[in-house]
């Protein structure tokens, strides 16, 4: 993200940059910068602070790292404070042309910065979204968006249909095989269940009767 500074700019905005980490005990540099991205740091947690007046239209937004220089090369700082006012005490005043770079975030490095990025912790570089939900699959608990978890959906990418033929357990939407081969048939007769069970017959699916009491279908 490039902001342009210059003539057509309006009256000076303050901002409050710092160019290292004190945990890091170092200059800010590309890599911390990326590595940094998307934490918060205050004062105390800083070190290298420099005022710097810019004309420019609106603030920056506090809580980023930069990429610019205002007299002491092009450098990445920490910005921790934007305001509308100038600040009396400036290090620097940035009024010529230039431009100043905002180091865009990508926390999980699937090369779409965070600002973007439909699983922003979680690498996906084809911000595959089959529910269009704004959440990628690979970090959407419901991908398909019908309202039944990944982990106990039998057709986690399809809407399902809630009809189970052939009672699998995978519904028809996304069964690749239906098998309609009798395996139960529960018949209500006299108050009674009489049960017809394939697997009472070695599995060669020619029901019978699970019952001794065996009655006579009419």
């Amino acid at each position: 993200m490039t902001f342009s500074i210059g003539v057509n700019a309006q009256p000076y905005k303050s901002h409050t940059f710092y160019s290292g980490i004190r945990s890091h005990n170092v200059i800010i540099t590309e890599q911390i910068a990326q590595n940094s991205c998307g934490n918060t740091f205050n004062y105390r947690e800083l070190i290298g602070r420099f005022y710097v007046n810019i004309f420019i239209d609106v603030p920056l937004e506090a809580g980023k790292f930069y990429l610019l220089d205002f007299g002491e090369g092009l450098n990445y700082y920490y910005l921790s404070q934007s305001n509308m006012g100038e600040h009396n005490d400036e290090d620097y005043r940035l009024n010529t042309s230039y431009h100043i770079e905002q180091v865009l975030c990508d926390m999980d490095g699937d090369g779409i910065t965070n600002e973007i990025d439909n699983c922003p912790n979680t690498s996906n570089a084809n911000q595959a979204d089959v529910d269009n939900d704004a959440l990628g699959d690979v970090c959407d608990t419901d991908r398909d968006g019908d309202g039944i978890p990944n982990s106990s959906d039998s057709c986690p990418d399809n809407v399902n249909s809630g009809n189970d033929s052939d009672y699998d357990g995978i519904d028809d939407v996304c069964d690749s095989a239906i098998n309609l081969t009798l395996e139960k048939l529960v018949i209500k007769k006299n108050g009674y269940d009489v049960i017809f069970d394939s697997s009472d017959n070695g599995n060669n699916y020619t029901p019978t009767l699970s019952y001794s009491n065996q009655y006579e279908l009419n």
